[in-house]
């Protein structure tokens, strides 16, 4: 848990502000599309794979932004000018589901990217697994913003490189989890001042953030 000084929380403020914004202002319905609209894998137990060799450019990118077990798996190139959404949109549910990126898949978001958005959106998960495979935001990851019991994880060598690393963001948030687990598996925040907090805002009872087996937190 770190202090913050209030330029950084008015940074954060306006930065939550905007997320806000933008997940208001994206549709709900399932119109998958590559190129500059919204990729959405919705609608219960849909898969979608990006595969090796493949590129999808969007705006952004909801996985379950209105219902369950939904998983978006990328092996290929992603990238997107708005945000990522996994679980959940202000006010709807969204739970178990699954962004993967593996076998040196590249994603890229412009905007944050977050895991469990609502409060009754659980146990999403996003992982970034194996040599090569790589997250990029230019801006926060959030794991658990509003919900709970979410997991973010970088394991066997898995890239990511972020402004900051945000776990547990609001006070209904609890029990959401991010590992860092393996050789050369690494995550890179560069916000500055401070990049990592756990339950900010008077949130995040139970969550943790772990490093093991030589993962790095740089």
């Amino acid at each position: 848990n770190s202090n913050t000084t209030s330029p950084t929380k008015i940074t954060r403020l306006a930065r939550r502000l905007t997320l806000a914004a933008i997940l208001c202002a994206l549709p709900l319905s399932a119109h998958s599309a590559f190129g500059q609209t919204n990729l959405v894998v919705n609608n219960g137990n849909q898969t979608l794979n990006i595969l090796s060799g493949t590129t999808s450019s969007n705006l952004s990118t909801l996985v379950g932004s209105s219902t369950d077990n939904n998983t978006l798996n990328v092996a290929g190139n992603l990238t997107n000018s708005g945000v990522i959404n996994v679980g959940g949109n202000t006010g709807t549910n969204g739970s178990n589901n699954a962004l993967n990126i593996s076998n040196g898949g590249y994603v890229y978001s412009e905007n944050p990217v977050t895991i469990g958005i609502s409060a009754v959106s659980s146990n999403n998960t996003v992982t970034v697994n194996g040599t090569g495979s790589t997250l990029t935001s230019n801006n926060a990851i959030y794991v658990g913003v509003y919900g709970s019991n979410n997991h973010f994880e970088i394991s066997n060598g898995g890239y990511v490189r972020a402004k900051a690393l945000i776990i547990a963001d609001e006070a209904a948030s609890s029990n959401n989890t991010a590992l860092i687990t393996g050789a050369n598996s690494t995550l890179v925040v560069d916000y500055g001042v401070t990049s990592v907090y756990i339950g900010q805002y008077n949130g995040g009872t139970n969550s943790t953030l772990t490093l093991a087996n030589g993962g790095a937190l740089l």
